[in-house]
Order: structure tokens, then C-alpha cells, then sequence
């Protein structure tokens, strides 16, 4: 092994981090990551990390924290200090984080606004709140920074979104669950996927333990949660070709079908939007409510020309509707595909691509459960 892996590894040993029967190494088509050097049974401790080596709240250096205030978010916090960190005490660490060119090529909030537009709901959703929380930690640290560089915090605050990890001490109390971060250098090397390792804090550190039984040469992951493919888009910059959490927001699809007064009566029942096709379940119970909702409507028409039992045609009906709700989406997901094609010359074409293959995905949940539900 050499170069910034073999540097990093000696500086770790350094720092007292532990790696047990795994290590660090590049993977074909997807970076770094981590794999198994020996057999691993469930509860090795695959991987420790002391406390002085995390960066967080605490290690945010006084003169940043002082001319920040406490209102400023950690997360605003720990990319001040990375972006205006000139140290060389991380020097092995950072020379592995991702570059900005790295991010622009995948992460929603440096994309284009005619890319932006298309994403998918869930996804758009994320990205507005993200471009809110960035422009207010922003507006924040360039009056105390003025001279740091707008791009510069960008990267720094997109490495501290997309490498950190949930860091609930009691320092952090005061602070929303979803701030209570910390960056955990070399565990941040472990890929995501839909399950994974344990991870633990203690008073001597950050622990990673094996789930199951890995082979060797096997990759090791973590799950960064149960999250979709639009969430995983717009907070991490790639979607999973096979994922069990993924979901398809149908509010665009579904909403336009119900009437004023049904969307009142959803409303009040606390049932309007929020209507998902998940990858294990199918239509949630949200959208089954709605959709009940419509094939009510047309069971009364049915029930007053005598026709057939009501309770029957409830269910046949929703399932009725849902169908078209899903070739909806099948319809919306191609043709938003094609407008994709069409802006050959806007962003990059791994922002394209990234957004074409979500629209893929989607296009292929809605088929799939249509053939289901015909079969």
C-alpha cells in the first residue's frame, strides 16, 4: 500500500486510532472505502477512534466560535474551521476528503437552477432547505471572515453535510439532534448502504462493529439511516442501484386528482400529501387514504345504479386509482427524462446523468408496481 492511504494510516496509528481485521483501499468504480482483511464475526471491533481525534464542537478553535456567537449552527461551525484551518495537523486526513470539482459533479446544491428544478420532490425539498441553512451559516461567517472565499466555505461546509457523523454528547444538548455532529477521521471512510456496522460512542472514543460475518476482501459499510434514494441524492450525492428504504413521493401525481372538497376532508384528517410508493410496501397507509377517498366517490355513483357490493368495489377501486396514479408517474418520469436529454449543454454531464438515473429508478418503481397490482 502507498501513498495518501499509507499516509493516512500512519498518521491515524499516530492519533491512536485502531483498525482490527479491516482497512482502507480504493474500490473500482467507487472510490475509497473499507474492506475486510481476515473473516469477521459479528461484534469485532473492526475500528476505534479516540476522542481527541474527532472534530467537534469542542475542538472548534475559540477565536471561531467567539466571533461566530452561540447561535451558529455546529455545522456552520465545523466548515469555519476546516475552511480557515492552515495547520498541517490533519494534513493526512484532508489530503483524502473530497475535492469541490468532486461535489459539483454530484451534489444537488451546486447544480445548475435547470437541473435543480427537475429534481424529484422529496429531493427539491431537501436541496431548499439545505440552500436556506447554507446562505444563513454564510451570511454568518463572511461578516466575521470576509476575507474567506464564498467557494471555499461551500466546500468545507458540503464535506462537514456529507462526512459527519451523529455526535449527541451533552455539550450538544442545546443544539437540534440534527446539528449534533462530528467528524470522525478514517470512519468517514466507510461507505453507506442500506445496512451495516454498529457505530458507538464512549468516553475513550468512536467505535465501529462488525454487524454479520464478513469475508475477507469483503467491503464493510455503515448505514447512514433508513433513507431514499431522493434523500440520498440530495443530502449525499449518488443513489443506491438497489435500495430497501427507497420511496416515491406521488404528491405531484396524486394531489391534482382529488377535489377541493376532498382535499378538505385529507386536511382535516391530517391525511393531505405526503403520499409515498415505497420499495418493500408499496402505496403507504397515507396514500391509501386518499386513494380510498376516490374510489368512494366512484363506488356511490356505482352503488346508486344497484351495481355490485360496496365494500368490494372500495378495494377493487383504490386499486383502480392507484394504477393510474402510477402511470402518472411512469408518464411524468419519462418525459422529465426526455427535458433532461434535451439540456445537453447546461451543467455537467454527471449531474445529468445522476439526475436521468433517479428518473430511471422512479420510472421503474411505478412500472413495476403497475404490473403488480395488473397481475
Amino acid at each position: 500500500m502507498k501513498g495518501p492511504i499509507l499516509d493516512l494510516l500512519r498518521w491515524g496509528k499516530e492519533q491512536g486510532v485502531k483498525l482490527n481485521g479491516v482497512k482502507p483501499t480504493r474500490i473500482p468504480g467507487q472510490g475509497i472505502g473499507v474492506v475486510a482483511t481476515r473473516r469477521l464475526k459479528p461484534g469485532d471491533e473492526i475500528l476505534t477512534v479516540p476522542i481527541p481525534t474527532i472534530r467537534s464542537l469542542p475542538t472548534v478553535p475559540e477565536y471561531i466560535t467567539r466571533q461566530l456567537g452561540p447561535e451558529m449552527t455546529i455545522h456552520g461551525l465545523l466548515a469555519a474551521d476546516l475552511a480557515l484551518d492552515e495547520t498541517d495537523n490533519h494534513t493526512p486526513w484532508r489530503a483524502l476528503l473530497p475535492a469541490r470539482t468532486d461535489f459539483e459533479a454530484c451534489t444537488p446544491l451546486m447544480w445548475p437552477d435547470a437541473l435543480q428544478d427537475l429534481l424529484p420532490k422529496t429531493a427539491k425539498d431537501i436541496l431548499l432547505k439545505h440552500r436556506e441553512k447554507f446562505h444563513t451559516d454564510w451570511a454568518a461567517v463572511s461578516r466575521a471572515f470576509p476575507r474567506l472565499a464564498r467557494d471555499e466555505y461551500m466546500h468545507a461546509w458540503l464535506l462537514v453535510n456529507t462526512r459527519t457523523f451523529s455526535y449527541a454528547t451533552p455539550a450538544m444538548e442545546k443544539y437540534p439532534w440534527d446539528d449534533q455532529l462530528a467528524l470522525v477521521p478514517i470512519a468517514d471512510l466507510i461507505n453507506h448502504a442500506d445496512s451495516g456496522c454498529v457505530v458507538a460512542y464512549s468516553s475513550q472514543g468512536f467505535t465501529v462493529m462488525a454487524d454479520r460475518e464478513y469475508h475477507k476482501g469483503e467491503e464493510v459499510h455503515i448505514s447512514y439511516g433508513d433513507y431514499s434514494n431522493d434523500f440520498l441524492l440530495a443530502e449525499y450525492g449518488f443513489v443506491m442501484a438497489r435500495n430497501r428504504w427507497d420511496a416515491v413521493c406521488l404528491d405531484d401525481v396524486l394531489l391534482p386528482r382529488l377535489s377541493a372538497r376532498q382535499k378538505k376532508e385529507l386536511e382535516d384528517g391530517g391525511f393531505l400529501g405526503g403520499y409515498l410508493l415505497t420499495a418493500e410496501g408499496g402505496a403507504c397507509a397515507r396514500t391509501r387514504v386518499a386513494l380510498r377517498l376516490l374510489a368512494r366517490a366512484g363506488t356511490r355513483s356505482r352503488k346508486s345504479s344497484g351495481a355490485g357490493d360496496e365494500e368490494d368495489m372500495d378495494w377493487k377501486g383504490t386499486d383502480i386509482w392507484l394504477i393510474r396514479v402510477l402511470e402518472d408517474l411512469a408518464e411524468v418520469a419519462r418525459k422529465t427524462m426526455v427535458t433532461i436529454a434535451d439540456l445537453e449543454q447546461v451543467g455537467l454531464a454527471s449531474q445529468r446523468e445522476l439526475l436521468a438515473l433517479r428518473w430511471g429508478q422512479i420510472e421503474v418503481a411505478a412500472v413495476h408496481a403497475t404490473k403488480q397490482l395488473n397481475s
